[in-house]
């Protein structure tokens, strides 16, 4: 990187055809707020010293072949609101994610991430949008989660998730979409989801749900 790079404030080769890792001196972009490297066949993992840079708020490393676990000092970007790791070959995300309370958007999708969902990312209260679907997910979906009220879109489908739907997602009143098919749930369907006057699309299928579905789904008329 050129002596000049404290200068750069937006970085963005989507779809350039780079190839191999992503360069230690990363860390040099001390005043860089967006990395957009999408759609590129980067390889190895997200190098630590991107925790070191301080003012980034957008970090897009979307449809690579980036693998291992994103690393832990993600965790110190306090003014990220928007982290993209869509579509790579990331094995576990880090409790730390949850210190990222400016976070808006958290994308983790298609991926193969194992592991449980942290109860901790109900603390993430700005979040709207959480994609965690298509990854090797198990345990419970943590009712932590239904703190988050600025919630719009809520993926988790296509894990191993286990146990109920947890009753808390009722209190998600500005939801939209809540995708949890297949996965292993088990159990009614909550009937507080009836509710979420917001929510325009639900998909539950393939489960180990039981009982009837609710009759305050049934009279919602925003499907």
């Amino acid at each position: 990187l050129a002596a000049d790079s404290f200068s750069v404030h937006e970085i963005k080769f989507d779809g350039a055809g780079l190839t191999g890792s992503i360069p230690e001196d990363i860390s040099k972009l001390n005043n860089v707020r967006m990395i957009s490297l999408a759609s590129n066949a980067l390889v190895g993992g997200i190098p630590p010293v991107i925790g070191s840079l301080e003012s980034l708020e957008v970090l897009n490393l979307k449809e690579n072949q980036l693998d291992g676990d994103i690393p832990a000092d993600i965790g110190n970007l306090a003014f990220l609101t928007n982290l993209t790791l869509s579509d790579n070959l990331f094995t576990k995300m880090p409790q730390e994610l949850c210190q990222l309370s400016n976070l808006t958007r958290l994308f983790l999708d298609n991926n193969r991430l194992c592991g449980s969902i942290p109860a901790e990312f109900g603390k993430l209260y700005n979040l709207e949008y959480l994609y965690l679907d298509h990854n090797r997910l198990s345990g419970e979906i943590p009712g932590e989660l239904g703190t988050l009220i600025n919630l719009k879109c809520l993926y988790l489908s296509k894990n191993q998730l286990t146990g109920r739907i947890p009753a808390e997602l009722g209190k998600l009143f500005n939801l939209k979409e809540l995708l949890l098919h297949d996965n292993k749930l088990s159990g009614p369907i909550p009937s507080c989801l009836g509710r979420l006057t917001k929510l325009v699309f639900m998909s539950l299928n393939h489960n180990e749900l039981t009982g009837e579905i609710p009759a305050e789904l049934g009279r919602k008329t925003n499907w």
